[in-house]
Order: structure tokens, then C-alpha cells, then sequence
């Protein structure tokens, strides 16, 4: 009874932890909302309450020693190595990414992020590892990759990335004013990189405008995403493994966030929740909004929010662009985003091939199975060569039609010609004839007769007789 009464207590206590930790990463005006969420009943909320209030008079009781320097003095960490810490690129609920020079072997400007002072629990530390070990084992370039790793000074875990010198695929897509084929190319090559994760048994779990970053290589656009900060393992990480999702913990992003990552509790979400939050980018890039908006706590409850995002169908976004033409983009999102995962794409490769058809005009997968949609997309993709063929096609009928025409006319003229012969008979030669053989008209024979002979003759020359 002991033992059990001790096992007890560790298992509140780790759900303590993980939920002061959870409610730590939100901002202080959201936490309130979270709470009633993860906390199964009143007492566990005023322990979690007591315990993020005595963390934050702990705070204000050492004035001494304040919060960390977001913009980055490298005394705040420790020095990392060969690796100058320059400034704050941006911060996470974990860790903050810094730009950082690198002096030896090499000299370059790298991104380096590092665990944040004071937040080094057993739980974050596990979490940021596997991020580190995620990045190192993916080699794609549409993915940041991993240069180095280690401790500070101050024994923080940090690890040092390639620099990603871009903006937001929502702000490069915006400020460039990027055609539609464009934001849809650049989606193609982040579905690429998805799957390469999924491939390596990652998924990401938090796809959004900000963990795509564009940058040019050789003036061209190459999206590179990056912060798998809550990315979980496919395979090798079950869920008593320190960094690994606890049961009941919340994940993303609410406007990018699958349905089953909605789901309090879910402990199977696997590859086909970023298949939906690739789908909900596209949808922000295609039309400037996400697919379900408004999914903010100022507005909702923490569960309004949750169940918006398992029940709200979006919009199609012909409908909300105005634009009747993007009627196979409605079916390639519906089918993305769709709330049943087994009705989903099953793979970002898939969502990927699928807009690589929409863009070559061959008929989509997530449309409709029909003969006449699937003629009307190859007459749309070779409507060039059809066209030819149709220019042809008509020029051999104009000269079959008029080629009838004239051999029509020529039988006619021949008939008539016939006809023409056959009176010409009858006058010249057989009337005379006939006129000749009548009795007493012997003085008529001589000239008849002569007529008759000139008139074979000029018959047989001039009429073909």
C-alpha cells in the first residue's frame, strides 16, 4: 500500500510539473484559460495557481537577479564555444534563437538557440534535446540544418543552425506580391521537407507562417523550415520518456492545429496532423486568412476554441477569394484539411503531387472521378496541339465539302452534256434520216444525206460521238 500510495504521489507531482511547465510557455493572459483545460478538478488548479503565483514572487523577491536579457548579453548564458553571441532573433516557449559569429574552424554568422536561464527543467531540457536530435538526423535543403552542438559555460544545451536570412512565407508571399502559382510552388517544396521529416520519424507538430522562413539562393525563393521545438517521434519516444508529449497536453498552434491535436487527451497523432496544418498554410497563403479564424483567447474559451477546431468546416477559398477558378483548389483543401484523418491526404508527398497536377493542368486526385472532367483537363493541358488538329480537321472537311461540290457540278454538267448530245442526235442526224426514207421525197435524199454525213462528222469532232 506503500508503494503504491508513493507511486501516487510521483505521478500528481509530474502532473503538477507538467502543467506549471505548459502554463509557464503562455503568456500570463492565457493561462487562466488553459488551466480549466488541463486541470481534471479544482484542487490540482489551486495547487498549479499556488505554484505559478510563488514562482512569480520569487521573481519580484530578487530584484538582484532579473529575468534573462532578451536581446541577448552573452553573460546571461555563458559563452558558447567558438560561438559569439550577437543578437536576438526570436524567442520560443523553450529556447532563444540568437545570431551568433563563429571564430574557429571557420568564421561565419550562424543562428545558435539555447535553453532559456531559469526554465532548465528536467521536462524542457529533454524536449530541446530531442529538437537538437531531430534537426541532426535530417538532411534536406528545405530544412535548417544543425552545424554543431553543446553546452555553455553555464551548462545550457544549445545547438547551432545554418542562418536562415529570410522573412515569413506569409510575408515574403505578401511583400513580393507572389503570384498564386508561386505560393503554390513554394508549398510544394515545404511538403517535400515535411515528408523528409515524416521519413526520418518526425513529425512537427506546429507548421506555421513563422516556422517557414524564405530566403533566395541564386535569385531563387527557397522556403527552409525550421523550430521543431514540438516535434515528436514516430517511432522511439513513448510517452513516459522525459521530452516526450504527455497525454492531455495541448500542442500548436490554434489556427494550424489538426483536429486530432484538439482532442485532450490523444495520444496517437501521427504524420497525417501536419498533412492538415500544411493544408491550413496554403489555405492563409492562397487567401490571406487562416481556414478557421478568430481563434483567439481574448475572444473564446479555451474549449470554444478546441471544439471550433474540430467541428468548423472552412470556407472554400473560392468563396472567399471570389474567384470561381480555383474550384480544384477547394477540392484539394477540403481534402487536406479534412476533420477525419483517415479521409486526408495520408502523406505530405501525396498533398504535394496533388498540387503539382493542379499547377501542370492534369486532373487532381481530390477531384471528382469523372470521365468528362478528366477529358476537359487534357483538352485544357494540350489545348495547343488540339487546337492544330481541329485547324486541320476543319481545312480537310472545307476541301472534302468542296471537292464534293465540284464533282456534284461536273455529274451535272456531264448529265446535261448527255442529254444536249441526245437532242443534237435526234435533230441532226435521225430526224433528217427518218425525213429521207419518206416516199416521194427522193429529191430531198441528196441533201439529206449530204446532212446527214456533215452533220456524224461535225458530231463525231466536236461532241465526242
Amino acid at each position: 500500500m506503500a508503494g503504491q500510495g508513493t507511486q501516487g504521489m510521483k505521478s500528481k507531482l509530474a502532473e503538477l510539473e507538467r502543467i506549471c511547465l505548459e502554463a509557464l510557455t503562455l503568456p500570463p493572459a492565457e493561462r487562466s484559460a488553459y488551466l480549466a483545460f488541463a486541470c481534471k478538478d479544482d484542487s490540482v488548479r489551486r495547487e498549479v495557481e499556488s505554484l505559478l503565483s510563488a514562482e512569480g514572487d520569487a521573481r519580484n523577491f530578487f530584484p538582484t537577479q532579473p529575468p534573462p536579457d532578451l536581446d541577448g548579453a552573452p553573460e546571461d548564458y555563458g559563452t558558447a564555444g567558438a560561438y559569439e553571441i550577437q543578437e536576438k532573433l526570436g524567442e520560443g516557449g523553450m529556447g532563444i534563437v540568437f545570431r551568433a559569429r563563429q571564430s574557429a574552424p571557420v568564421v561565419r554568422d550562424v543562428a545558435l538557440k539555447v535553453v532559456r536561464p531559469g526554465m532548465a527543467s528536467r521536462q524542457l531540457v529533454a524536449r530541446f534535446l530531442m529538437e537538437r536530435q531531430a534537426l541532426a538526423i535530417m538532411d534536406h535543403p528545405n530544412i535548417a540544418r544543425v552545424l554543431d552542438a553543446g553546452e555553455t559555460s553555464r551548462g545550457l544545451p544549445y545547438f547551432v543552425m545554418e542562418l536562415v536570412a529570410g522573412r515569413t512565407i506569409a510575408a515574403f508571399c505578401q511583400e513580393e506580391g507572389l503570384p498564386l502559382r508561386g505560393r503554390i510552388g513554394l508549398m510544394i517544396q515545404v511538403c517535400q521537407a515535411i515528408q523528409h521529416a515524416h521519413q526520418k520519424g518526425i513529425i512537427h507538430r506546429d507548421i506555421k507562417p513563422s516556422n517557414v522562413l524564405v530566403t533566395a539562393y541564386d535569385g531563387k525563393a527557397v522556403p527552409k523550415v525550421i523550430d521543431f521545438g514540438i516535434a515528436k517521434a514516430i517511432v522511439g519516444a513513448p510517452a513516459e520518456m522525459p521530452g516526450a508529449t504527455r497525454a492531455g497536453a495541448i500542442m500548436g498552434t490554434f489556427e494550424f492545429m489538426s483536429p486530432e491535436q484538439a482532442e485532450g487527451g490523444a495520444t496517437d497523432v501521427d504524420t497525417r496532423a501536419d498533412v492538415y496544418s500544411l493544408g491550413a498554410l496554403l489555405y492563409l497563403l492562397v487567401c490571406g486568412k487562416a481556414p478557421i479564424p478568430g481563434l483567439s483567447l481574448e475572444d473564446l474559451t479555451y474549449n470554444e476554441i478546441l471544439r471550433r477546431i474540430r467541428d468548423q468546416a472552412p470556407q472554400p477559398v473560392s468563396r472567399q477569394t471570389g474567384n470561381p477558378q480555383l474550384r480544384e483548389l477547394d477540392w484539394i483543401l477540403a481534402r487536406a484539411l479534412e476533420k477525419d484523418r483517415a479521409r486526408r491526404y495520408q502523406t505530405a508527398e501525396a498533398l504535394g503531387a496533388d498540387l503539382r497536377r493542379f499547377l501542370d493542368g492534369e486532373p487532381v486526385e481530390a477531384g471528382p472521378v469523372s470521365a468528362a472532367y478528366r477529358l476537359r483537363k487534357v483538352a485544357a493541358r494540350h489545348k495547343y496541339w488540339i487546337g492544330a488538329a481541329a485547324a486541320l480537321i476543319t481545312l480537310l472537311l472545307s476541301a472534302s465539302i468542296a471537292m464534293a461540290f465540284a464533282l456534284r457540278q461536273q455529274s451535272r454538267a456531264n448529265s446535261a452534256a448527255a442529254a444536249l448530245r441526245d437532242v443534237v442526235r435526234r435533230i441532226i442526224i435521225e430526224r433528217p434520216a427518218q425525213l429521207a426514207e419518206i416516199p416521194n421525197r427522193t429529191a430531198l435524199r441528196g441533201p439529206i444525206g449530204n446532212l446527214d454525213r456533215k452533220s456524224t462528222r461535225l458530231n463525231s469532232s466536236h461532241l465526242g460521238i
